[in-house]
């Protein structure tokens, strides 16, 4: 009884916390006169600790596709922008979309579009 009491008293929590601060620039919106913006995603790292990196995105078509990145990705900075290698308007994009990493919070690793 005293265990079972324990543990449901307990909370484990990860030492680490990514987000997706945003997308800055979808395909199709115009940069300048002559051209058009790739897609390019704002990520953060809300902690301390630091971990690899895999990225999976979804089109307004239903197309998913992953990046993954090595976690020097982070070296000397908690924020990056990545060009994702996509020609079409994003839908979702979410961080460790398979929950493999320790987070503190997993509700905050996706951007759904508006």
């Amino acid at each position: 009884e005293t265990a079972k009491l324990n543990l449901e008293r307990t909370r484990i929590v990860a030492p680490s916390d990514g987000t997706v601060v945003a997308v800055a620039v979808q395909v199709g919106q115009s940069i300048n006169a002559t051209n058009s913006a790739p897609t390019i995603v704002k990520l953060a790292n809300l902690d301390q600790m630091v971990m690899p990196l895999v990225l999976e995105f979804e089109t307004t078509d239903g197309k998913k596709e992953r990046v993954k990145y090595p976690v020097e990705i982070w070296s000397n900075t908690a924020s990056f922008k990545i060009k994702l290698p996509s020609k079409e308007k994003l839908s979702k994009v979410t961080i460790d979309p398979d929950k493999v990493f320790p987070d503190m919070n997993y509700l905050n690793n996706a951007w759904i579009a508006k």
